[in-house]
């Protein structure tokens, strides 16, 4: 085929139940002129046979060692060649319309490096679910996007010189590899959004994460990278708020673990940010917390 004006990148590990419907539905879409460009993860199951059962000159196949998702999306965007990238995870799926709808708004300015959308989910059966993220910050959005990651990750079509100018994905992160991709993007160009959801995100227990104590080191160690590569970038209050939010949601997630050190991480959210009413109910909540815990404790010394 010719060259395609969008690449669209799925990695894909261990993913036999999702992964037909997940190409298909890039297949589908009402804009043709696309790539897409999988790559097997080293997958244990039928993931790689699933994938290799489409004939379509548009889909290629690559298969590589297990390396972990972030270097097998690099892998992908290495051997794509559209104008515009864009990635769909192997459990999730587009809207046919999604890139009709997302192309056109690239031609407002060259400035222009990112256009999401917001995202609707499902469950493991493709039932609906009332969770949504809504799309709705447009432009110069590097102090939003420091105080908080808004982009859905599959809704996200990138021009691809900007992808390349800032190197891809980070290779030495494992968890929150699109925040810290969006945040360099963010630094030097501007973010489109449509409103409509167009991505389809799955939850399902095989695929959540427990490990917050991980999800929140990594948040700390791209803030800090992204402020020692972009000094002066981020304004001081939305650096006061974005540490006292990771430290009083990283409280919040080890509350029933770590019911001191969830009280600490409050305590620092607090100082850094003492007007942000969110630290203060988040405190109010790890000691009610404790509390309960302790109770429930003790409440089953006494029966024993």
């Amino acid at each position: 085929m010719s060259m395609p004006e969008v690449s669209v990148v799925i990695a894909a590990y261990n993913a036999e139940r999702y992964v037909h419907e997940a190409i298909q539905s890039v297949l589908d879409q009402t804009f043709d002129n696309l790539e897409v460009v999988v790559i097997d993860d080293g997958s244990t199951d039928d993931t790689l046979d699933i994938i290799r059962q489409f004939r379509s000159p548009r889909v290629r196949v690559f298969a590589m060692e297990n390396a972990g998702q972030t270097t097998a999306k690099n892998r992908g965007i290495r051997e794509s060649t559209g104008r515009f990238v864009g990635f769909c995870d192997a459990d999730d799926r587009w809207h046919p319309e999604k890139l009709e709808k997302q192309l056109p708004l690239f031609d407002a300015s060259e400035n222009v490096a990112v256009v999401y959308s917001s995202e609707s989910s499902i469950d493991h059966a493709g039932n609906v679910l009332p969770d949504r993220v809504d799309a709705s910050l447009r432009g110069r959005v590097v102090d939003a996007l420091f105080l908080e990651n808004f982009v859905p990750f599959g809704s996200a079509l990138v021009r691809r010189e900007c992808l390349l100018k800032v190197g891809a994905f980070d290779e030495d992160l494992r968890m929150g590899i699109d925040w810290d991709l969006w945040l360099r993007i963010a630094a030097h160009h501007d973010f489109e959004c449509v409103p409509d959801s167009l991505y389809v995100y799955r939850k399902w227990p095989g695929q959540m994460s427990t490990n917050w104590r991980g999800r929140y080191d990594s948040a700390f160690r791209i803030m800090r990278k992204f402020e020692a590569e972009h000094p002066g970038l981020i304004s001081a209050s939305t650096r006061r708020r974005a540490y006292a939010n990771t430290y009083t949601n990283r409280g919040r997630a080890g509350a029933a673990q770590e019911p001191r050190g969830a009280f600490i991480d409050g305590l620092h959210g607090v100082a850094l940010d003492p007007l942000n009413w969110y630290s203060w109910k988040s405190i109010l909540r790890i000691l009610w917390g404790a509390a309960s815990a302790a109770t429930g404790q003790a409440g089953a010394t006494v029966k024993t």
